[in-house]
C-alpha cells in the first residue's frame, strides 16, 4: 500500500518524532469524503485544465452574505462533482482556498457558520485556515524559531486554535484531505517538527490519493523547514505512483523541484534556482503550475520584469488570485505598471482583507499613481495585522514625510 511504504521511509529518515497530539476520530463522516476511497471511474488526465476563479469568487460571496446553509450545499456539491470529474482533490483545494482569510473582522463570520452548521467539516476547516493565516501574520516574515518573543505566544495561540479546528473537522469527516493538509501546514509553521511525520503517516493511510495532503507535506519537507531535497524527492517519486488513482499525483516530482527553486530564489541564489526549475520542468505536460511561479521569481531576480510578469500571469490564470498574487503585483510595480498592480492587489485583497503584504504592496503602487491618501489607508490596514512588517513601517514613514 502506498501509504504504509511512504510513512515507513520518512520515519526512517527523521528521528525523535513525538506521537501525534489530538483525538483519534472514529466518527462516521457526515460529508462522505471520497479522498480515502477509489474513484468510481478511472481518470486519465490531470486537472490542469480546471480554472477555479469564478468558483473562488462565488464561494467567497456566499460566505460574505452569511448564507451558510447554501454555502455548505455548494461546497458538498463541488467536492463530490470535482472529485468525480478529476479523481483528485486538487481542484477543490483551489476553490476552498477562497475561505482562508485571516482578517480579524472575519472571525465572527466563521463562528456564525459553525453555530449554524455545527456538523460541517467545511466550516471547521475554513476557520482553521483563518487561524492559520493569523498565526502567519503573528510570525512575521521570518521562521517561527526566529519570531520575536513578544509575538511568539500569539503565533502559537493561533496555531493551536487552527489544529483544534482541523481535529474537529476530522472528527466529523475523517477523510477530509483539506483538514489533513491544514494540520500539516500548522505543524510546518510551528517552531519544531514535533508530530509532523506521524501525522502525515496517519493521514496518508486514510487518504492515499490526496494531492492536497502530499503537496503540503512536500512544502513541510523543504530544507528551510523540516526536511531536505532528498526527502522531498523520495516522497514525490513514491506518491507519484498513485497516479492510476489520482492523475494529479504525477505533478508531485516537478512540484518538489520547484518548491526548492522558490527557496533558492528567496535567498538570491539564482544558479540553484534555475537548476531546480530546470529539473522541475523536465516532465513536460506533467509539470506542476507552481513551476510557473518559480519561473516568475527567477526572472524577477534577474530584473527581467516582462518575462516575470508573463510567468506569473500564466500561474495565476491556472490557480486564481487567492495565493501568491503579491509577487506578480510586485513585478508590475517594479515595471512601473502601477494601475495594473493596484488591480491585481485588489483582486487578491477580496480574499485576504487584512493581509499586510497585499495592503502595503498596494499602498506602494498607489504612491506610484500619486494617490497618497489611499496609500495611507492601505498601510494602516497592513500595520493592524503586522505592526513590525518592514515594508509597512517604511511606507508609513514615507507617507508621514510626505505630509499626508
Amino acid at each position: 500500500m502506498i501509504a504504509s511504504r511512504t510513512g515507513t521511509f520518512i520515519l526512517a529518515m527523521l528521528c525523535s518524532i513525538a506521537p501525534v497530539s489530538g483525538a483519534e476520530s472514529v466518527a462516521v463522516p457526515l460529508q462522505q469524503s471520497k479522498a480515502a476511497s477509489e474513484p468510481a471511474h478511472a481518470c486519465s488526465q490531470t486537472s490542469l485544465e480546471f480554472r477555479p476563479q469564478s468558483l473562488q469568487r462565488k464561494i467567497r460571496e456566499t460566505f460574505d452574505a452569511g448564507r451558510f446553509e447554501a454555502l455548505d450545499q455548494q461546497l458538498t456539491r463541488l467536492h463530490n462533482d470535482l472529485d468525480r470529474t478529476y479523481c483528485s482533490d486538487r481542484p477543490f483545494l483551489r476553490v476552498f482556498a477562497s475561505l482562508s482569510d485571516g482578517a480579524v473582522s472575519e472571525e465572527p463570520r466563521f463562528n456564525a457558520w459553525i453555530a449554524r452548521k455545527p456538523a460541517s467539516a467545511f466550516a471547521y476547516t475554513a476557520r482553521g485556515q483563518h487561524f492559520l493565516q493569523r498565526a502567519s501574520y503573528a510570525r512575521g516574515d521570518d521562521l517561527a524559531k526566529k519570531t520575536a518573543y513578544t509575538r511568539f505566544g500569539t503565533m502559537q495561540h493561533f496555531l493551536d486554535l487552527a489544529e483544534s479546528d482541523y481535529a474537529k473537522a476530522l472528527d466529523l469527516d475523517p477523510g477530509f484531505s483539506e483538514a489533513m493538509a491544514g494540520t500539516i501546514n500548522a505543524r510546518m509553521l510551528g517552531p519544531s517538527s514535533q508530530g509532523l511525520v506521524e501525522a502525515y503517516k496517519r493521514f496518508v493511510d486514510v487518504a492515499p490519493r490526496s494531492y492536497s495532503l502530499d503537496s503540503s507535506m512536500l512544502a513541510a519537507l523543504k530544507p528551510r523547514w523540516h526536511g531536505s531535497v532528498k526527502m522531498m524527492r523520495q516522497l514525490a517519486a513514491q506518491e507519484a505512483k498513485g497516479a492510476t488513482a489520482n492523475p494529479d499525483m504525477v505533478l508531485l516530482p516537478s512540484l518538489a523541484e520547484c518548491l526548492v527553486a522558490e527557496d533558492a530564489a528567496d535567498i538570491d541564489d539564482s544558479t540553484d534556482a534555475k537548476r531546480y526549475y530546470d529539473l522541475g520542468t523536465e516532465w513536460a505536460n506533467k509539470t506542476d503550475p507552481y513551476c510557473d511561479y518559480a519561473s516568475g521569481l527567477i526572472f524577477r531576480d534577474a530584473d527581467n520584469y516582462v518575462d516575470a510578469a508573463n510567468a506569473f500571469d500564466k500561474y495565476l490564470s491556472i490557480e486564481g488570485p487567492v495565493h501568491n498574487a503579491s509577487m506578480a503585483a510586485d513585478v508590475l510595480w517594479r515595471h512601473r505598471r502601477f494601475k495594473e498592480a493596484v488591480a491585481l492587489y485588489s483582486s487578491a485583497i477580496f480574499f485576504h482583507r487584512q493581509s499586510p503584504e497585499l495592503f502595503c504592496g498596494r499602498a506602494e503602487s498607489q504612491i506610484g499613481l500619486g494617490k497618497w491618501r489611499q496609500a495611507k489607508s492601505d498601510v494602516e490596514v497592513g500595520l493592524s495585522a503586522d505592526p513590525d512588517k518592514p515594508s509597512c513601517v517604511r511606507l508609513a514613514k514615507q507617507i508621514r514625510d510626505h505630509g499626508t
